[in-house]
């Protein structure tokens, strides 16, 4: 597949560049301002809902500034989000938002991503088994071309910024059509306006640089969630009774941990699939692996508030008493323990 298959043509260049500004140092793209790696917009969870950021103990910021590579936490709601943070309890490590998935921030050309994402699909220079399928890959480029097609156009001009959210996860209406979860990249908007759910940034104290990022998105984008048969690895995680890593198949926050370990943000010594979504959150206390490296969390969407932390001691404790035990023998099975 050729990347000029998808290429628009340059009559939309100049569409883009009634919309967008550009000095040297400073790119203008929609909402969001760029900063060579780092992006600043509106907080789009500025003043939306007061009444839960009082109950949560957040004050949210008008103006965000992100780091290329900083942190995204998610908090689900519903009966998944419940029992991932039921089955969280079998740790000791302080989970006060109620984080249930992870993530990070890319902050890169769009062109230089639909690039990216032709080159690691099938019959790409880069392909490999773990890759993106073609499928998956052309879900990514449709995405792209709907969200930014105007600098996908400007082929000849100067290059532009746009905010990515890398994670690995899947959905069930992907499941119905051939699309098994895995590694994937979508625009930051698109995950702020479609998720369900409590949504935060922790910006790193420095930027990743750009090259790292792309070689270890050419590595990891399309590779596999857990599966079935290695389903034992992800509930050992809970405990960190991971005795080595595997990363033929990764499920979130162990994608996020082999990011910064790549980057010199976390030591090589961390095993990532012992790392789990509470640890990169600023709620962690000691356990906190970013603690130093980034800011506190900051929301980007709030639209619940049971996990505050009292509220949250007597929901484990009174309403899912069943859940947590079954979770508990799970644990014990899976790990062979009688």
């Amino acid at each position: 597949m050729k990347i000029t298959k998808y290429l628009l043509r340059t009559s939309m260049v100049f569409a883009f560049l009634a919309t967008s500004g550009h000095t040297a140092d400073e790119t203008t793209v929609g909402k969001y301002t760029f900063k060579g790696d780092t992006v600043v917009f509106k907080n789009p969870c500025y003043r939306m809902l007061p009444s839960v950021e009082e109950k949560m103990g957040f004050q949210t910021v008008d103006t965000v500034e992100i780091t290329n590579g900083s942190s995204l936490n998610f908090a689900a709601k519903g009966v998944i989000g419940d029992v991932v943070r039921v089955a969280e309890t079998l740790n000791d490590v302080p989970n006060p938002f109620g984080l249930s998935h992870s993530g990070f921030v890319v902050n890169l050309d769009p062109r230089v991503i639909y690039t990216k994402v032709v080159d690691i699909m099938p019959g790409g220079k880069s392909h490999s088994s773990r890759s993106l399928s073609e499928r998956a890959g052309k879900a990514i480029l449709r995405e792209l071309e709907d969200s930014h097609r105007e600098s996908i156009s400007a082929t000849t001009f100067p290059e532009v910024r746009a905010s990515f959210a890398i994670e690995s996860w899947g959905s069930v209406g992907e499941l119905l059509h051939g699309i098994t979860p895995h590694v994937r990249i979508r625009g930051l908007e698109s995950c702020i306006t479609e998720y369900d759910g409590n949504m935060f940034v922790r910006p790193l104290n420095e930027n990743v640089p750009s090259n790292l990022t792309l070689d270890f998105m050419t590595e990891y984008v399309g590779r596999p969630y857990e599966s079935f048969s290695t389903f034992r690895e992800l509930l050992k995680s809970v405990t960190s009774c991971n005795e080595e890593e595997r990363v033929e198949n990764v499920f979130c926050s162990e994608l996020v941990s082999l990011f910064y370990k790549r980057a010199g943000i976390f030591d090589k010594g961390i095993l990532s699939n012992n790392v789990i979504p509470e640890m990169l959150g600023s709620g962690a206390g000691e356990r906190d692996l970013l603690r130093g490296k980034a800011l506190d969390d900051i929301p980007l969407k709030l639209s619940f508030s049971l996990y505050n932390r009292s509220e949250a001691d007597e929901y484990y404790t009174c309403g899912t008493s069943l859940i947590k035990k079954l979770c508990e023998c799970l644990h014990a099975r899976l790990l062979g323990k009688k």
